[in-house]
Formats: structure tokens, C-alpha cells, sequence
């Protein structure tokens, strides 16, 4: 769909923008191949990356111990595919190798004889009750899932940082539907390790009608979006009231 990219951004953080005039908040639409920032500061705008591009790859690559991303990533998988990690998005919080959607993943990219299941384990060092999936480098080190995504977030931070001239600690950040409470718990873990405060994870789809609700040029205005997704139905119903000079949105299934 055209304008994706800014799904949530016109309508979510334009209202944490009015609730407080005051606040910077940044929007990640964060993809499985690519993501895209969004950052409000008295008003909103679209954050571009060093190659002044919308759209920045959402993969990371490890080289002589040192981090790429973004079309660092492209130049060293030329040479050694195998240490360029891209779709780790559809294997966040994922417990097993065996998984369907990590079997489907692991038909795209190069990584997978690095990957390993590790149980995970409190401070303490005591095991808890989930296993996580990491990547062996080859220092023989292992690093998460969530911990390469967390160093792909705060790469994004750091961006957006440099765009707003100021620190930029929370975000709303978009999710597919299907995405269950551990996949999303893994996601919120990882941007806390980037040193992001998610003020809110929101469904794809409910963004989407959220943005297109608020483009909508009467006052006040109700649309209803359903959409299927794998084995999901997702059906609800997204209130614009535009009065007063000041958006407020209600969504009411």
C-alpha cells in the first residue's frame, strides 16, 4: 500500500505531539527487510538516512569485530553472506529452530547453519521458562535475536537523534497482527536494550485505518477496515473528530 511508511505517524504521534507540545517522540515502522522513522517535534516529519533515503535496511553484518548496517550491510555480503543477518524480525521470539515461520525464513537468507536455541535465563543466571534463538559470530561469541535487533533500533535512534539535534528516548513502534505476546514482549525487550521507551506497539492494520481515518476531510468521520492476516480476522472500527483546531481519535473495536 502507497504511504505505508507513515501508516501510524500523521495521526499516533501527532497526538502525543498535542497532548504535549512539548514532547519528541519518533515512529518506527519496523519490517522484516526495512524500516522507516518518523519523528514529531513541533511538527512531524519523516527522518531520512545517511544515503538520504526513507527506507533503511533493517539488517546488521559483523566484519573483523566491527558492526554495519544498511548498505554496509549490502557491501559485505558480497563477500561473506553468512554474517549478514536481514529478516530477524520474523524470528524474534521464536523458541525453535523447527518453528514454520523460521523453517520459511531460513530459505532467504544465508545464516542459518549460525543459528542456535539457547535458554534464556534471569540476572541471577538461573533458567526461566523460554528458550530464544542467537547467532554464533565468528569469534565464537553468540549474540540474540533480540540483541540484533536491539543494535538495528538503536542505529535507528541514533539517526533520528542526529535529525532532531536532541535525545529522542520513546517511540511507537507498528507490528504485524499476528505478532503473539512473546513476539511482542521480545520486540519491546529488544528496544529497551537500544535504550527506546515504547509508549505503544500498534497492529499494522489499525495504524493503517488510523491513517487513513485521519486523512479523511470532514470534521468528524468513522471508518472500519477488516483485514485477514495468516489465520487472523481483524475487524475494527477507528473515530476522527477534527474540531476546535485539535484531532482526537478513538478506536472503538
Amino acid at each position: 500500500m502507497k504511504g505505508f511508511s507513515v501508516i501510524f505517524s500523521a495521526l499516533v504521534l501527532g497526538m502525543f505531539a498535542l497532548s504535549a507540545v512539548d514532547a519528541v517522540v519518533m515512529g518506527i515502522d519496523f519490517g522484516s527487510s526495512s524500516y522507516k522513522a518518523v519523528l514529531v517535534q513541533s511538527k512531524f516529519r519523516i527522518v531520512l538516512n545517511e544515503q538520504s533515503g526513507r527506507k533503511t535496511s533493517s539488517s546488521i553484518s559483523f566484519r573483523q569485530g566491527n558492526r554495519a548496517f544498511s548498505s554496509g550491510v549490502d557491501n559485505a555480503a558480497r563477500f561473506q553472506p553468512d554474517i549478514s543477518f536481514n529478516y530477524l524480525r520474523d524470528l524474534l521470539g521464536k523458541e525453535s529452530l523447527s518453528h514454520p515461520a523460521v523453517q520459511d525464513t531460513l530459505k532467504y537468507v544465508f545464516y542459518g547453519n549460525r543459528l542456535v536455541e539457547r535458554q534464556a535465563k534471569s540476572i541471577d543466571g538461573s533458567p526461566v521458562d523460554y528458550k530464544y534463538l542467537a547467532a554464533t559470530l565468528d569469534d565464537g561469541s553468540e549474540v540474540g535475536v533480540h540483541e540484533l535487533i536491539s543494535m538495528i533500533l538503536e542505529q535507528c535512534r541514533f539517526m533520528v537523534e542526529k535529525d532532531a539535534q536532541t535525545k529522542v528516548p520513546d517511540a511507537v513502534i507498528t507490528v504485524p497482527l499476528y505478532f503473539s505476546q512473546r513476539e511482542r514482549q521480545a520486540l519491546i525487550e529488544a528496544a529497551e536494550l537500544a535504550g527506546i521507551n515504547v509508549l505503544s506497539l500498534i497492529n499494522e492494520p489499525t495504524a493503517f485505518n488510523m491513517h487513513w481515518t485521519s486523512r479523511l476531510s470532514q470534521t468528524q468521520r468513522t471508518s472500519c477496515l477488516s483485514m485477514l492476516a495468516r489465520a487472523l480476522f481483524n475487524f475494527h472500527c477507528f473515530d476522527m473528530n477534527k474540531s476546535l483546531g485539535k484531532t482526537k481519535g478513538t478506536l472503538l473495536s
